[in-house]
């Protein structure tokens, strides 16, 4: 058993025939008002109510007990207009109107009765990488348009580290930006990234591969599609000594790899 959820637009929900779900639970929530629009006993109704509705995004929720079921829908709605925005919201507040919101952490703002909340990126800063004005939200949190760098509260007092969501520490970012180079991590900076963060991710000849943290300090090491596989690292040295991609080791191609990120 087990749900799925889909992020439709208005325009893409409209699209849907919504009798595909009709043998399954489901539900459909309004994205940002969190208003449940759906009526199980009148399909045509809920239509209606999606035409008159403010809003601009859905959630489609869905139980399943077989995986057929899923496959029986894909393949039901695979010739009409899918899902393309699959963003979704990092934050969830109460906002002091009663209404529980779902927002983008960039816009902040409360779509019901307008009221910015500790989300909403406007106080103003200077980027600690490359001077460049920028905003932050109440928290400290933000991105520089000019160089990447994102903002966080502890890089600026730990300055030598790399901590979440950037893959390089802020001195380390400094001197790139002044030799006007990119700030991708080399393997050291990866791990480091690895370390602070759990899981991350890069990809190399159209091949994904990840790394996840298991038991105290290992590294489980995981590649595909085809060929695909696991490998484990008892830790950092292990994984920079040892961990190969067919007959090259990871430490001698990491160059040429693509995409490093967090998970």
């Amino acid at each position: 058993m087990g749900y799925v959820k889909l992020y439709p637009s208005k325009q893409e929900i409209l699209s849907l025939d919504l009798s595909v779900f009709k043998n399954l639970k489901y539900l459909i929530y309004g994205f940002y008002y969190q208003q449940e629009l759906f009526n199980a006993e009148n399909i045509a109704q809920t239509k209606e109510n999606i035409k008159k509705s403010k809003e601009s995004k859905f959630i489609v929720y869905f139980d399943f007990k077989k995986l057929e079921q899923v496959f029986n829908i894909v393949e039901k709605l695979s010739s009409k207009p899918t899902t393309q925005n699959k963003s979704f919201s990092i934050a969830n507040y109460k906002c002091d109107c009663g209404h529980y919101i779902s927002i983008d952490a960039d816009n902040g703002s409360c779509p019901v009765c307008g009221k910015d909340s500790h989300f909403k990126r406007k106080i103003k800063t200077k980027c600690p990488v490359c001077q460049s004005r920028c905003l932050k939200d109440h928290y400290g949190n933000g991105k520089c348009d000019n160089c990447g760098w994102q903002f966080d509260k502890y890089s600026n007092k730990f300055r030598s580290r790399v901590i979440y969501p950037n893959l390089v520490s802020l001195n380390k970012a400094r001197n790139l930006y002044s030799e006007n180079k990119p700030m991708k991590p080399d393997l050291n900076d990866f791990l480091e990234a690895f370390e602070f963060y759990g899981e991350t991710g890069f990809d190399y000849k159209n091949i994904g591969f990840s790394l996840f943290a298991k038991n105290e300090n290992g590294i489980e090491f995981n590649w595909g599609p085809e060929p695909n596989g696991t490998a484990y690292f008892k830790d950092k040295q292990d994984f920079i000594q040892n961990a190969k991609i067919g007959d090259e080791y990871v430490r001698d191609i990491w160059d040429k790899v693509e995409n490093p990120c967090y998970l």
